[in-house]
C-alpha cells in the first residue's frame, strides 16, 4: 500500500495541539553555555522562543570576557546541542561604567524577539542604571542596546532588574515591563514601561511597595503580576490592571519563614529572590520561593504556590523534594517554569548528596529539576532528576562568597531548558540541558515545530519504520500517531494534513 500527500504549506506551528506525556521526560546532556568564556560565570537567565522551541537565549553575570564583569549571553538556534556565545554591549553613556550584571531575558510572543540586559554601575556605585537590547528572533546578535534607566549622581540606585513581555491591558500591541528595586529614600519597587517594543521607556513607576527580587509576567488580559520578598518574612506579589499605572499587593500563602544564609551550607549569600511563571493557556499563575520546612526549623524546602484567580490568593502550596528526603537536606533559588502539557517544571539548588552543616564552607551542591503533574491533588506526582553528574565546590571561585543570586528554568511547547552554574571544569560556568516532556504529534524531524518540514519523514514512517527509526534516531516515530489510535498508519494521514494545515 503507497500513501501520496501534497502538502502547500510551508511552515505552520500547531497552538493548542492535544500532547501526549512520556511515561518519563527525558533528559538531554549537559550543554556549557559560555564556551568561549574562561569564567567564572554565575545568576542565570534564560528564555526560549515559544513558536520555535529549539531557539534559547541564556545569559549570566559572566566574569570571563575580560576586564570587570559583564552580562553574558550565549544564542542557541539549534535546542541548546551548541551556543553564540559573548558580552552584551550598553549604549552611551553606560557603555563607559565599570561593571555589568543582574541579566534579565524574556521573548515576546507577539514579535517572536527576545530582549535581554540588565544594570551597568561603576564600582565607586555613583552612576548606575538599567539598559536593554533586542534580539530579532533567529538572530545570533542584537540590535544597538537602549537606557532604560541612568541615575548619573548616586542619589538612587537600581538593582535586581527582571522583565517581561506581552499584551497591553487594550489588546493592542506588546508592552515591555522591567521591575526593579531602587534604593535611595526609600527601598521600593519601581517599573520602567516602553510600547515601543524597547525603543524609548517611560520614567519608572514607584509601586510604593519595598522589596526585592522583584520577577514579573503578564497575563492574557494584559494584568502585571510581579512576585517578590518585601525584606522581611514574606513572598508577596504586586498587580497591576492598568499596564504598570498603580499596583495593590497581595501574600503568597504558606510562606514559613524565610532562610537566612545560616541555614544553608556555604559562606556564600542567599538572597529571597523568588521565581514566577504563568500557564498561557489558563493564566495559572506560579511561585516559587524557599521556606523553613516548619517555623524555626534550619531546614530549608523549596515551595511552589499556585494562584488560579490572576494573583489575588494562592491556596495551593506543593512542596519540594520528595518528603522522605526534606528533613535531611536544603533545596534553594528555585525557579519555575509551565509546558505546554500543564506540567510544573522548578529548578532548584539541593545539598543531598554530601554530609555537611549549615554554614560549613565551601559548600558541595547539585542542580536538580522537578516536574510536577497534577499539582495539587490526590493524582499529583513529581518526578526528579540530578542534572549535574557529581557535586561541585562553591569555594571555586570568589573564595565561596557568591555564587549568584537566582538562577532560571524555562519552557516552550514540550522542550525544557533549566539553566544553572557548576564549578565541576575549575571555574564557575553555565550549563543547559533540553528536557523533553512529551510527544508532539506530527513532529517527525524532532524540530519541537509541525510543518513541511515533516513530510519525509512521516512518509518515512509509514513506509519504512526500520528506515524512519535509523534516519531519526533521536526522534519517536509515535509522534506519526496524528489519530491518537496507538498505531502509525495510513489512517493517520488525514489527520497529519489537518496539522498541517489547521489553526
Amino acid at each position: 500500500m503507497s500513501y501520496r500527500i501534497t502538502i502547500h504549506v510551508v511552515s505552520v506551528f500547531v497552538a493548542g495541539l492535544t500532547l501526549a506525556a512520556h511515561a518519563q521526560v527525558q533528559v538531554g546532556p549537559q550543554s556549557r553555555v559560555d564556551v568561549t568564556g574562561a569564567g567564572p560565570a554565575n545568576e542565570t537567565t534564560i528564555s526560549v522562543h515559544g513558536n520555535s522551541p529549539l531557539e534559547v537565549l541564556a545569559g549570566a553575570n559572566d566574569y570571563g570576557r575580560g576586564g570587570d564583569v559583564k552580562v553574558g549571553f550565549g544564542i542557541s538556534l539549534n535546542g541548546g546541542t551548541t551556543y553564540v556565545d559573548g558580552a552584551l554591549v550598553p549604549p552611551p553613556p553606560q557603555n563607559t561604567y565599570d561593571a555589568h550584571g543582574d541579566p534579565m531575558t524574556c521573548w515576546d510572543p507577539a514579535t517572536g524577539d527576545f530582549w535581554m540586559g540588565g544594570i551597568v554601575f561603576n564600582r565607586n556605585f555613583v552612576e548606575n542604571g538599567i539598559y536593554v537590547a533586542r534580539k530579532p528572533a533567529g538572530a545570533t546578535s542584537f540590535n544597538p542596546a537602549v537606557v532604560v534607566t541612568n541615575n548619573p549622581t548616586g542619589a538612587v540606585f537600581d538593582d535586581k532588574c527582571l522583565i517581561a513581555a506581552g499584551p497591553t491591558t487594550s489588546g493592542s500591541g506588546t508592552m515591555l515591563y522591567v521591575t526593579f528595586t531602587r534604593f535611595g529614600a526609600t527601598t521600593n519597587i519601581h517599573v520602567s514601561r516602553s510600547a515601543t517594543l524597547g525603543a524609548s521607556w517611560l520614567a519608572p513607576v514607584d509601586t510604593g511597595f519595598s522589596g526585592q527580587g522583584s520577577a514579573p509576567v503578564v497575563l492574557s488580559n494584559g494584568t502585571l503580576v510581579i512576585a517578590y520578598w518585601n525584606f522581611g518574612s514574606e513572598i508577596r506579589v504586586l498587580r497591576s490592571t492598568n499596564g504598570g499605572v498603580s499596583f495593590s499587593s497581595a501574600a503568597v500563602s504558606g510562606v514559613i519563614g524565610v532562610p537566612d544564609g545560616g541555614e544553608i551550607p556555604g559562606a556564600f549569600r542567599t538572597p529571597e529572590l523568588p521565581g514566577i511563571a504563568v500557564d498561557p493557556s489558563n493564566d495559572t499563575i506560579y511561585v516559587a520561593y524557599s521556606a523553613e520546612k516548619t517555623s524555626g526549623s534550619t531546614n530549608v524546602d523549596v515551595r511552589i504556590a499556585r494562584s488560579t484567580d490572576g494573583g489575588l490568593t494562592f491556596p495551593t502550596v506543593v512542596a519540594l523534594p520528595d518528603p522522605a528526603i526534606r528533613p535531611t537536606a536544603d533545596q534553594f533559588f528555585p525557579w519555575v517554569a509551565v509546558d505546554a502539557l500543564g506540567g510544573v517544571n522548578v529548578l532548584y539548588y539541593d545539598t543531598r548528596h554530601t554530609a555537611q552543616s549549615d554554614g560549613a564552607s565551601p559548600a558541595f551542591l547539585d542542580a536538580y529539576y522537578t516536574r510536577i503533574t497534577g499539582f495539587g491533588t490526590g493524582s499529583q506526582v513529581l518526578e526528579e532528576h540530578r542534572l549535574t553528574s557529581v557535586s561541585f565546590n562553591t569555594g571555586t571561585d570568589f573564595g565561596d562568597g557568591f555564587i549568584g543570586d537566582y538562577q532560571q528554568i524555562a519552557a516552550a511547547s514540550v522542550a525544557v531548558y533549566p539553566c544553572y552554574m557548576s564549578t565541576h571544569e575549575g571555574h564557575q560556568h553555565y550549563y543547559t540541558h533540553k528536557i523533553i516532556v512529551g510527544n508532539l504529534p506530527g513532529d517527525m524531524n524532532c524540530d519541537l515545530v509541525v510543518d513541511g518540514f515533516d513530510v519525509d519523514g512521516f512518509v518515512l514512517a509509514l513506509t519504512d519504520p526500520a528506515a524512519y527509526n535509523s534516519t531519526y534516531p533521536d526522534c519517536d516515530i509515535q509522534n506519526g500517531d496524528t489519530n491518537g489510535d496507538g498505531s502509525v498508519n495510513g489512517f493517520d494521514v488525514d489527520s497529519f494534513v489537518d496539522l498541517l494545515t489547521g489553526p
